[in-house]
């Protein structure tokens, strides 16, 4: 099962998200729209958990987090997940 990771700069904005399977890293740059990469369900649900959890602060479990994915992945899967997360943390949650 994949991992997930980020890395901060100084200022505690996150500068980039990762992947790992193995021995495999995947890279996403968060500061640009240069990677165009096909995200299966699970990557896409991990990735959405991921962001609206450091958004969120952990104040709602992941459990909760990766229903919330689950439930919006056939509507914006087509969507960098991190968008749709922010989008969800600025509307407060609503689901």
């Amino acid at each position: 099962m994949p991992r997930l990771g980020a890395r901060w700069n100084a200022a505690g904005t996150t500068t980039h998200q990762f992947m790992t399977n193995g021995s495999e890293r995947v890279r996403v740059s968060l500061g640009g729209d240069d990677i165009v990469e096909t995200l299966s369900q699970e990557q896409w649900v991990d990735r959405f958990a991921m962001r609206l959890a450091m958004r969120d602060e952990l104040r709602h479990p992941l459990e909760l987090l990766i229903e919330m994915g689950n439930g919006l992945w056939p509507a914006f899967g087509g969507i960098e997940p991190e968008v749709i997360a922010d989008a969800e943390y600025r509307a407060g949650m609503r689901r």
